[in-house]
């Protein structure tokens, strides 16, 4: 199942006020994108992409997105987040 989420914005510019309005998908945490992402299988996560089956934007029902998601376990994975400062 994908949803879809909507985000509008504005701001006043020199010229008048700039409005943009962007979509997301919103996917299950589960969902291809977020696992792939999740293992590191990014040759498989590529590929979702480039097929249009996902997209980089696409978020998880918790808010986080496949770069996020890979940020996150590479820190854990590296000891980024645990490192000792004594």
């Amino acid at each position: 199942m994908i949803s879809r989420a909507f985000e509008i914005s504005g701001k006043k510019s020199p010229y008048g006020w700039d409005f943009s309005i962007r979509t997301y998908n919103i996917v299950p945490d589960l969902a291809p994108v977020m696992d792939f992402a999740r293992k590191g299988e990014l040759s498989k996560l590529r590929d979702l992409i480039t097929e249009g089956k996902a997209s980089l934007s696409d978020y998880s029902e918790h808010g986080e997105t496949p770069f996020s998601v890979r940020i996150f376990i590479k820190l854990l994975l590296n000891g980024g987040l645990f490192q000792s400062h004594y």
